[in-house]
């Protein structure tokens, strides 16, 4: 079991600590409707908290609200995407391998930023905002993935077990 000692690991041990409780004695389709479970639970805290963000100009006093933001959104998006995987129950006689999960989740995490960004392009539009340039957003991606990564290394001997 792993411990939480609290000393400089911060989300991700918390995150592999989760992962952890959730997947306790289950077969490897019922941990993966607990990672999809914990990432709509995630990604309604993070609906509210952009809500919250936005009504209380949070992204501009905050200087790295935005990039929590973003990397928290790529866990979730990540939490979603292989607990999909894990839920139907994948096999390695169905040619998946764990680098056509980890090339799917690129693709998809690819797919989510974009549709965010041109989302937030938008939005920046619609209240006569300035946007914050390509800088910005290439910064948005590289959160995003990162947060997806976390999620991917924490979950990839579950991955690799269902594979077996």
């Amino acid at each position: 079991m792993p411990r939480l000692t609290g000393h400089g690991r911060g989300g991700t041990e918390i995150l592999c600590y989760l992962i952890y409780l959730l997947s306790m004695n289950d077969t490897k389709s019922s941990i993966g409707r607990r990672l999809i479970i914990l990432g709509i639970v995630f990604l309604i805290f993070l609906a509210f908290l952009h809500l919250f963000a936005v009504a209380s100009d949070a992204y501009f006093i905050i200087w790295w609200f935005d990039i929590f933001m973003h990397g928290f959104g790529g866990v979730t998006i990540g939490l979603l995407i292989i607990g999909f995987f894990l839920h139907i129950n994948i096999k390695k006689e169905s040619g998946t391998s764990l680098k056509k999960i980890f090339i799917s989740l690129v693709i998809y995490m690819f797919i989510a930023m974009i549709i965010w960004e041109i989302f937030e392009y938008i939005s920046f539009i619609l209240h006569s905002q300035i946007w914050n340039g390509w800088s910005d957003t290439i910064q948005d991606i590289i959160m995003g993935y990162m947060g997806s990564f976390v999620v991917f290394l924490s979950t990839r001997k579950y991955i690799q077990s269902s594979l077996a």
